[in-house]
């Protein structure tokens, strides 16, 4: 199912493409140009057949149902690295409060009491 005049369209269409490669002076071939055009068409072709078809209504819902689910498992994929990257947080966290409470208590005392300071120092102002 050809749905353009091939002759006509596609001398037309590279005679603009001449006339825009003259005044643009774009490196773009030609021939990327047939092939762009070429998709195109399919993609036009392939939505005509889909929106005249008795089918679409169904294929249409189908696709959706499609976007759908990927949009659910992108949102769940998000999900799951944001609680991997938060359970991490908390391991170092882990990790540094417990190197220094085993090494050294007194820089830990020292940096929540700068810390209880600051915060006192900020509910004031």
């Amino acid at each position: 199912m050809n749905l353009f005049d091939s002759t006509s369209e596609e001398f037309e269409f590279i005679f603009l493409l001449n006339w825009g490669v003259k005044h643009i002076k774009a490196d773009i071939q030609v021939k990327d140009f047939i092939q762009i055009k070429a998709a195109i068409h399919i993609v036009l072709e392939f939505l005509i057949i889909i929106i005249v078809t008795s089918e679409s209504k169904c294929f249409v819902s189908t696709f959706l149902s499609i976007i759908h689910l990927l949009v659910i498992a992108l949102l769940v994929l998000l999900f799951v690295i944001t609680l991997i990257f938060v359970i991490l947080i908390f391991f170092v966290a882990f990790i540094v409060i417990f190197i220094t409470i085993v090494f050294d208590f007194n820089f830990l005392n020292s940096t929540l009491s700068m810390l209880f300071s600051l915060n006192l120092f900020l509910l004031k102002q």
